[in-house]
């Protein structure tokens, strides 16, 4: 019977270990795939140049003091090889940390650690920002290793991985609207939200194509894409980004 009982709990543990590495796995593979189509989406639009984000967020516990809370992110810089000034600024009142490494030529790792009020709790955002001369694959690459380096430490976040850049041109037509509407077109897209005045065209779609998504109001989206005009030179910026946009466009 003892036999039988120790058979038993092996087989948990060993199938345990393997459910946990196929979800990490999975979310590894889902992560490389939605980076690698936003960029795909993109890169055929913005010969000129990129800008490459992709914001990591991770909601992290409490702290029982600014020394505990500054030395907690000197732990993270370490393991992280981040070059940190080590002194807390406020942001409206709470207490931030910052920190930044160099990944590549044309990309670079930037964190930052941000306190409660009440200590009760904190956030952890780490930003990848790219551009030229990394290529696609290194950006897929150094995301998906930085990923995994993060789970192996016990931090699994979100990722919001956004592309920008200016367009040369809009098209047949030079219409706004048709531009973001044949891209989504492309990814097999449904419209859930949509935004539009003189100068900006923005929309939120849900598309089986991605596989990240967020609620947002009655909708699941997992993907958004804008369009906005210089009021001065008349350029137009597209941004699109998944499952959301968090920076302006």
């Amino acid at each position: 019977m003892r036999r039988i009982g120790l058979l038993v709990l092996t087989v948990l543990i060993i199938s345990t270990i393997f459910i946990t590495w196929k979800q990490k796995n999975s979310e590894t593979e889902e992560l490389a795939t939605d980076t690698q189509t936003i960029l795909e989406l993109s890169q055929p639009y913005l010969q000129e140049g990129y800008s490459f984000d992709a914001k990591w967020i991770y909601e992290g516990a409490g702290y029982v003091s600014l020394p505990a809370f500054q030395a907690f992110f000197d732990e993270l810089n370490q393991k992280l090889n981040f070059q940190s000034s080590g002194k807390i600024d406020y942001s409206n009142g709470l207490p931030v940390l910052r920190g930044s490494s160099q990944l590549a030529e044309g990309a670079q790792l930037q964190s930052m650690l941000v306190g409660s009020k009440d200590q009760q709790s904190s956030l952890w955002i780490l930003t990848i920002i790219a551009a030229p001369p990394m290529t696609m694959e290194l950006i897929v690459q150094a995301q998906l290793l930085l990923t995994a380096k993060l789970a192996d430490m016990g931090f699994i976040g979100a990722w919001n991985t956004m592309v920008q850049g200016t367009l040369t041109d809009l098209g047949t037509g030079n219409n706004p609207e048709a531009f973001i509407y044949n891209i989504v077109d492309q990814i097999q897209g449904n419209q859930q939200e949509v935004y539009q005045d003189g100068q900006t065209v923005s929309v939120s779609i849900y598309s089986k194509k991605m596989q990240a998504a967020v609620q947002s109001g009655n909708h699941k989206v997992n993907l958004q894409m804008a369009l906005h005009q210089n009021s001065v030179t008349k350029a137009w910026r597209f941004t699109i980004g998944s499952p959301l946009i968090t920076i302006e466009y």
